[in-house]
């Protein structure tokens, strides 16, 4: 009976210690059970299940205590706000990996996800660290527990800097040295990938100098990040690698054929320019490869042949060239 009760009371003691540290640390902690449900399917269980196990938790996420010690599912459904594309991605990342735990192929689990606050109406970066904490007599997983901790102002620190390293000062879109990282970390997904060249950019330049020729550069590019928001492109980043020189990656829906967006594309971008009152017609060419990374394992093997098919009707009337 006694040794009972010391092992009771190591356990509180270690207990108390945890919570101690959790608030120092401000983790929040929570945990779901598993062993209610059959359902290979976690979504809505999930919905109805996760419990919080401090106050640190709700302080974090801005949320507020129930009855039940469990998260309310009109909560949850905030949190993983479907409105943000971020946000939903981070739901379905959080749900694979509690299911593949749930089916014994992984442990634990690490996330970086993006949360919608309520009670501030932003989004913060938590990232979320859990594991299975208990097991059946089968050995079947029938609790997930995780830590959580506010990770939003290293985060934005963190893409400040990419900001700062990554982006063009003059136009404000990605630089030649994003575009190079992309490609060696695999971060470029798009069907195609297209070289653009302004044609006579250096006749502005020399007619009306080379601080109008900057604000010509910034208009061009913010038409194509209007189109970009646009139904144009189904996905669409653009680089700036040389000075009237750039990169454009981008898909198009399955339904659709290239040759068809880029005319809508070219239709939009050849409208009139009016800069400090100076009526214009930016003309540019155009070099289109099919995008596979595997063919391409140089990225500048990868522009030269868009290049190339550039310079193919550079001067012509044709405004782009698809090299296959």
């Amino acid at each position: 009976m006694n040794k009972t009760k010391n092992n009771t009371r190591e356990l509180e003691a270690v207990n108390a210690r945890l919570q101690m540290a959790y608030k120092i640390g401000k983790i929040g902690a929570w945990s779901i059970k598993l062993e209610e449900t059959e359902s290979e399917e976690l979504r809505e269980y999930f919905a109805n299940n996760l419990a919080y196990n401090n106050d640190e938790f709700l302080e974090i996420l801005g949320l507020n205590k129930t009855k039940s010690g469990l998260v309310s599912k009109k909560d949850l459904i905030l949190l993983f706000s479907e409105r943000n594309e971020e946000c939903a991605l981070t739901k379905s990342k959080f749900i694979k990996a509690l299911t593949l735990i749930r089916k014994g192929k992984i442990k634990k689990s690490q996330l970086l996800m993006k949360v919608f606050i309520k009670s501030t109406s932003s989004y913060k970066y938590v990232e979320n660290k859990f594991m299975v904490t208990d097991y059946d007599e089968n050995g079947k997983p029938i609790r997930i527990s995780g830590v959580i901790t506010d990770e939003t102002k290293e985060v934005k620190y963190k893409r400040m800097l990419e900001e700062i390293a990554y982006k063009d000062s003059i136009v404000g879109t990605w630089n030649k040295k994003k575009l190079e990282d992309d490609f060696k970390k695999k971060k470029i997904k798009a069907q195609y990938v297209a070289f653009v060249d302004l044609d006579n950019f250096k006749g502005i330049n020399d007619e009306y100098g080379h601080f109008f020729g900057d604000k010509c550069l910034f208009a061009f590019t913010n038409r194509i990040k209007h189109i970009k928001k646009t139904d144009i492109f189904k996905k669409m980043e653009i680089y700036r690698v040389y000075g009237d020189e750039f990169v454009i990656c981008f898909s198009v829906e399955e339904n659709e054929i290239v040759t068809e967006v880029l005319d809508k594309f070219f239709k939009k971008m050849k409208k009139e320019y009016i800069i400090e009152g100076i009526s214009l017609v930016m003309d540019f060419s155009m070099g289109v490869v099919n995008y596979d990374r595997d063919q391409f394992c140089d990225l500048m093997c990868m522009l030269n042949k868009a290049d190339k098919a550039m310079y193919k009707i550079k001067g012509s009337t044709t405004d782009y060239k698809i090299e296959e």
